[in-house]
């Protein structure tokens, strides 16, 4: 009896620790739960690197269409506008022919009834009078006159005759041309809208889903290592290739002070921390998409291409060790090899690469190594 009672007291005593024991099992499975279910929404948050990689390659093919089109359309417009300039040149020559033409036909119309009412009744009558020769051989050569001048203005006549329909051909063939200049003009729209519309889709995939912090910092560094492995393969010499012309270094400020590539406030400070411990090599100028790029010194491009990170990318050499890098642009004026001059527009400013905004990446490197951009040139 006394152990029945001792187990029973042993029970009491036991009980609240087996009810409580009960529901702190059941809080840690819903928090264990919990955290897979958080683990697996950030992992569905965040692009695999295959996907990533995916991505990117759609956004930067994208990128390079755009930077064509653009090209071939700014092309296609200028021949346009040559085709329409030559279009009113050949109306205005046609009205000019037309003109003549019923100034000349009206003058033979006259000259002929003068000859009909004059030179022929008195030619006529002195040649079968006989008796005033000397009449006769002027009048003769009065008619002789009239007739050449006559002749002269029918070959005239022709001529114009014949170069109106020459132009009128040549004007038919212009407006061939401009149909179809018009309609290529058309289509390159159509792929432009596409490409911008694959290019929003990829971005827009690649901000839906975002990248941690330890991969924004190593995409900015493995770009930054592209473009220095660049710099490094375009410093090497070419042998026989002076690539500068006289005077087209960059001169450090005040001394012969340039000003920037586009005028705009600057969004960063040059060796400003960006992520990471990782510095600003360059500024970025803000301006709108499509604001002409100069270039800042006279040189000659050595790069003109797409480069991951920085999107489309033109590199000039000033000579001395100095090249000017500009950055993220919607489309490239110039090529690889072409000289050019301090002021001349060799790309149009956009939002390529890694740019977070529209405006133009700046960099000057000296050596390779970057410097102050505000060291060589000024704001506009």
């Amino acid at each position: 009896m006394m152990t029945c009672v001792r187990w029973g007291a042993l029970l009491l005593l036991l009980l609240p620790g087996l009810v409580l024991a009960r529901p702190v099992t059941n809080v840690s499975s819903h928090l264990s739960a919990v955290r897979r279910q958080i683990a697996k929404v950030e992992a569905h948050q965040r692009l695999t690197e295959a996907e990533r990689q995916q991505q990117e390659l759609a956004r930067e093919q994208a990128e390079r269409d755009i930077g064509r089109l653009v090209e071939q359309m700014r092309g296609l417009d200028a021949q346009v506008a040559g085709v329409n300039r030559q279009l009113l040149a050949l109306q205005q020559r046609q009205q000019q022919l037309e003109q003549e033409d019923q100034t000349q036909t009206q003058a033979l119309m006259r000259e002929d009834r003068l000859v009909w009412q004059n030179v022929r009744h008195d030619y006529f009558r002195l040649l079968l009078n006989q008796q005033h020769p000397e009449k006769l051989a002027r009048v003769l050569h009065d008619f002789r006159i009239l007739n050449a001048d006559r002749d002269h203005r029918l070959q005239a006549l022709r001529r114009n005759v014949a170069e109106l329909a020459q132009s009128r051909q040549q004007t038919e063939r212009e407006r061939d041309r401009l149909a179809q200049l018009q309609q290529g003009l058309q289509q390159r729209h159509q792929e432009l809208s596409s490409a911008q519309k694959r290019r929003q889709r990829a971005l827009a995939m690649l901000r839906r889903r975002e990248e941690s912090d330890g991969q924004k910092l190593e995409r900015l560094q493995h770009s930054e290592r592209r473009l220095s492995d660049l710099l490094a393969r375009l410093s090497r010499p070419t042998p026989g290739v002076h690539p500068t012309a006289p005077g087209g270094a960059l001169m450090p400020a005040p001394a012969g002070a340039c000003a920037l590539p586009a005028s705009g406030g600057l969004r960063n400070q040059f060796a400003a921390e960006r992520m990471g411990g990782l510095r600003w090599n360059g500024v970025v100028i803000a301006v709108p998409s499509g604001t002409p790029v100069h270039a800042v010194a006279a040189g000659h491009v050595v790069y003109a291409a797409y480069v991951r990170g920085y999107g489309l990318l033109i590199i000039v050499d000033h000579g001395q060790g100095l090249l000017s890098i500009y950055g993220q642009n919607r489309s490239l004026r110039k090529r690889a090899g072409d000289t050019i001059q301090a002021g001349e527009v060799i790309a149009e400013a956009g939002d390529t690469g890694d740019a977070s905004s529209q405006g133009v990446y700046f960099e000057v490197r000296r050596h390779g190594h970057p410097e102050d951009p505000a060291r060589w040139c000024h704001e506009k």
